[in-house]
């Protein structure tokens, strides 16, 4: 139905109600718009049918509107810039562009341009970083570097979907800057980053190779979280928090690997404040042969307890020694709450409910926290649309970050009278560092250490006290 058929619609209209909804509508786009800064592109809907056989469109990259049609003889859509940003001038010009096509394919001068997908091309950098995998595998290599960028591409890059038809000669730093909005691309660690853009360069580079564009675009440069920064939980955010993982999974439509990560999420995050370890690699290394069973003694009595080793992130090394390399690790001690939420996070991956000690048996020389893709799992991007998700719907007081978790459990065995000393040797850091990075004040979680009984009666006077 084109503007003259909707206009002679509307003066059709007999029913008060059908007419009082009609005038309703359009006073309160004009009230929700009227004093908008935004472009008309910008507050047009996805498309806009022009006439028969003749829409507008925004293809998410242009600045521009875009028209699409199918001309006699031509299995797929024709679709071209109109190179206007407003509806009038747009439909004018797009009528003009199916006229003008539409003869020359009559009289057979019409050649259709080639259309290099984003998703093509995602797809042919996919598969020749494959092969050349597979070659180094055959040629008795090791391993191939590059391969690393293959699941980052399949599983952040192909999948946009709004990208997947658009020409790749169309994409500009200005449209790729984009990526920095996407939730998946917010907030990450630094390598992450780092990789995120080299593999968003494999792309490119791919396209240049094969002749679909002559020179690469300069690409984003994405936002990183530094070092181990952040802070503790305050008591009541901690609740929200942890209170609200379910929701947030149901949340949305999400594909299997979002539904994987929020799924993990929870435990994982349990897992940090029960234990400070480091997240990312830290935590990404532990297999659950890692955790080992030991006995002690105590007043003459026997205890069972158990160990956890780190042998990745920032403090394990490579070291030669005799002509053998070693990796040093650390040590720390487990607590059963830690241990039993990961036998829960055996029982959400498998199904199964097994004890800690049948799993470090039969799981071995498997990662504990796995992803459900080649990809590595990246659970700082689901933290990142967690935080957002709680501030948008359960107005959250702060921003924390995964290493919230590490300063949570740091904070909390200081609360608890555990000595430094110990801590940094739990968490592998030193005092000055706890001192200078770590160590916050909270007051609602040590008042009742620094006011005595007495005081705190004092301040709080039973009911029938107040009266007297």
């Amino acid at each position: 139905m084109d503007n003259k058929e909707k206009l002679f619609f509307l003066m059709r209209l007999e029913s008060d109600v059908e007419i009082n909804t009609a005038y309703n509508a359009v006073m309160d786009y004009r009230k929700l718009h009227e004093d908008s800064t935004l472009s008309e592109l910008q507050l047009a809907p996805p498309t806009i049918q022009v006439e028969d056989n003749l829409w507008l469109w925004k293809n998410g990259v242009s600045p521009y509107f875009w028209c699409r049609f199918r001309a006699p003889g031509i299995k797929k859509y024709i679709k071209k810039s109109t190179k206007e940003i407003s509806i009038a001038d747009a439909s004018y010009k797009a009528k003009q562009i199916k006229f003008e096509i539409t003869e020359k394919v009559k009289a057979g001068t019409y050649h259709q341009e080639d259309i290099i997908t984003w998703r093509k091309v995602c797809t042919g950098a996919i598969n020749e970083l494959q092969a050349k995998a597979d070659k180094a595998k055959s040629d008795g290599a090791k391993r191939f570097s590059r391969q690393d960028y293959i699941p980052i591409i399949k599983d952040y890059y192909l999948t946009i979907d709004e990208w997947r038809d658009i020409d790749i000669k169309l994409f500009k730093n200005i449209q790729l800057r984009k990526l920095k909005d996407l939730d998946n691309f917010q907030f990450m660690p630094k390598t992450t980053a780092t990789k995120r853009k080299t593999a968003l360069k494999e792309i490119f580079e791919f396209a240049q190779a094969e002749g679909y564009i002559e020179t690469i675009p300069d690409l984003p440069k994405f936002d990183y979280i530094e070092g181990e920064t952040g802070d503790p939980f305050q008591a009541d955010d901690l609740v929200l928090i942890m209170s609200n993982f379910i929701n947030f999974l149901e949340s949305g439509k999400n594909n299997y690997i979002t539904r994987h990560k929020r799924t993990i999420l929870p435990l994982y995050v349990n897992f940090l404040i029960l234990t400070g370890v480091r997240p990312g690699e830290e935590a990404m290394g532990i297999k659950w042969k890692h955790i080992t069973k030991h006995k002690g003694k105590k007043d003459g009595k026997e205890y069972t307890y158990y160990m956890l080793e780190i042998i990745k992130g920032k403090r394990s090394k490579a070291v030669k020694r005799g002509g053998k390399v070693s990796i040093t690790s650390r040590d720390l001690i487990i607590g059963p709450d830690a241990l039993e939420t990961l036998e829960q996070l055996h029982y959400v991956l498998t199904t199964e409910k097994k004890s800690i000690d049948s799993i470090r048996k039969e799981k071995s020389d498997d990662n504990i926290f796995i992803g459900n893709t080649e990809a590595d799992l990246d659970l700082g991007t689901a933290w990142t649309q967690y935080d957002v998700y709680l501030k948008r719907n359960k107005k959250l007081k702060n921003h924390y970050t995964l290493y919230s978790c590490r300063h949570e459990y740091i904070n909390k065995c200081i609360e608890e009278g555990m000595s430094k000393e110990l801590i940094a040797k739990q968490c592998g850091t030193s005092v000055k560092t706890i001192e200078a990075h770590y160590e916050k004040f909270r007051p609602e979680n040590t008042f009742f250490r620094i006011l005595s009984k007495d005081e705190l009666a004092r301040l709080n006077p039973a009911p029938d006290e107040k009266s007297t």
